[in-house]
């Protein structure tokens, strides 16, 4: 674990962030023709329908335990099927052909992206929570430059554009594949759990809840698609110029997703619309009150909501993945099943829209569709146990290894020094000589809490590091007695 606490913050997990700037390039190119026209019937249902096809396989395959020759397995196909996707999809953007290169690209590439992100969220489950959240925050600023970098052939005259981002198209994936084999030689096993925690783990309300949180998602997602490409219709502006204002727009979101993970103690559902909402109904107020003077902040603020929202549910998947270690592959692959069926829906939704809507109708979709965002946040699960590691996870396991000496000189230390009773609880584990990212999980607790909790044990037993609380708690009864 100490080769894997200090590599896990490197970028070799922020590798997936290359994964989902390919998801990012691919998505302008395609609202740049779905968004006047109906492009979608013919190509991106096939992309979005063969994702989803791969996912539901990988729901059946991984349905039980999986084990590292799989995942490996899962990694190497899917980078086959994303290069090669990538490689088709290239042609058809040098030669200008949307017909045969073009779907096969898309049919191809589909269950690749939905394969990297079954591997890559299992992967990043294996190490440390706090690792796979330092690692979120890095994928931001490789999203931002892959973007950016994407508009270089067309500020750039000596890159033809269509040549510059189909070569970019097809270094991510490898970039991404390369980062993954690094992530996984680093990552350590799941630890195996009590029998009886490992029968009931994925039955019951468990799965119930996780089947209404993804649900929740697609629907959310759905959602901020329509609004997208509602607005890019209604004003018909340039899809590189949208590019630009989205990677400032991925900028903002930076410290709001940062802030997000510092003060709550596990994201979920109702913590990313806490804050998407209100935007969302900023940017919709801009629209209407001058579309015309305010249409970049309109675009800035819907750019903050998706890379924020998405990015996030993101890490949502790898923690419901990190709570059923043993099934993570399955966790990931209802992921994965939850972002297309959401994908399918927001297209569907426009396409059916577009049919008998015209620019000025545009507002009206927005304002129905905040307010189908605002009941997805009033349904949205607003409990502990799902993302939560209770019920046999950590704490139980820490539980199963306290000794009864040791948990008698924490007691005395406690007494000694007038903690309280959050405090004994984070001396119990320090003195055990568990991490901070351990007993974020095994509390609940988040980081910041965690933080000022041991900064206060600290200052009250007047010491600087957990090795000498270890060394006063546990070679100092006679002291702490007297």
């Amino acid at each position: 674990m100490e080769r894997i606490g200090k590599s896990g913050g490197g970028l070799c997990l922020a590798g997936a962030g290359f994964l989902w700037g390919w998801s990012f390039l691919f998505f302008f190119s395609s609202q740049a023709a779905s968004s006047i026209s109906l492009s979608f019937l013919t190509n991106d249902v096939l992309y979005l329908g063969s994702t989803l096809v791969a996912a539901l396989l990988a729901v059946r395959v991984f349905w039980n335990e999986y084990d590292v020759r799989q995942l490996r397995t899962v990694g190497n196909a899917a980078f086959a099927l994303m290069l090669a996707g990538s490689v088709l999809l290239a042609i058809s953007m040098v030669a200008r052909d949307s017909g045969f290169y073009a779907m096969a690209g898309k049919i191809v590439a589909g269950p690749g992206q939905g394969l990297s992100w079954i591997a890559w969220t299992t992967v990043l489950s294996r190490f440390d929570i706090e690792c796979a959240e330092r690692s979120f925050l890095q994928w931001i600023p490789i999203l931002v430059g892959v973007v950016l970098a994407s508009t270089l052939g067309n500020w750039v005259s000596v890159f033809p554009p269509q040549l510059f981002n189909s070569v970019l198209m097809v270094l991510l994936p490898v970039a991404s594949w390369v980062f993954f084999c690094r992530a996984l030689s680093l990552s350590s096993e799941p630890k195996r759990k009590d029998a009886s925690v490992a029968a009931a783990e994925g039955k019951g309300d468990d799965v119930k809840s996780i089947v209404w949180l993804f649900a929740n998602l697609s629907f959310a997602l759905a959602v901020i698609m329509v609004v997208w490409a509602a607005f890019l219709f209604q004003h018909q502006v340039s899809v590189e110029q949208v590019k630009v204002v989205f990677s400032l727009g991925a900028f903002v979101a930076l410290p709001i997703v940062w802030f997000a993970l510092r003060v709550t103690r596990r994201l979920a559902p109702s913590s990313l619309y806490r804050w998407a909402v209100p935007i969302m109904v900023f940017a919709v107020v801009l629209d209407f009150i001058a579309p015309a003077a305010y249409v970049w902040c309109t675009c800035l603020c819907l750019s903050v909501v998706s890379v924020g929202f998405e990015g996030m549910y993101h890490l949502v998947f790898i923690y419901v993945s990190k709570r059923f270690s043993q099934r993570a592959m399955l966790a990931a692959s209802l992921g994965v099943v939850a972002t297309t069926v959401g994908g399918m829906i927001g297209s569907t939704v426009w396409a059916a829209c577009f049919s008998h809507a015209s620019s000025a109708d545009a507002g009206k979709i927005l304002l129905v569709a905040l307010f189908v965002l605002v009941l997805c946040w009033s349904c949205a699960p607003r409990f502990g146990g799902v993302l939560g590691l209770n019920g046999g996870g950590v704490e139980g396991e820490a539980s199963s290894q306290n000794s009864p000496p040791v948990e008698k000189k924490c007691e005395l230390a406690a007494n000694a020094y007038g903690l309280t009773p959050r405090e004994r609880e984070v001396l119990f584990l320090l003195a055990q000589g568990r991490s901070r990212a351990f007993i974020r999980e095994a509390l609940f607790i988040s980081k910041g809490t965690v933080d000022t909790h041991v900064h206060h044990i600290y200052s009250k037993m007047g010491i600087g590091s957990k090795d000498e609380l270890v060394k006063m708690v546990l070679d100092g009864e006679d002291i702490i007695a007297s």
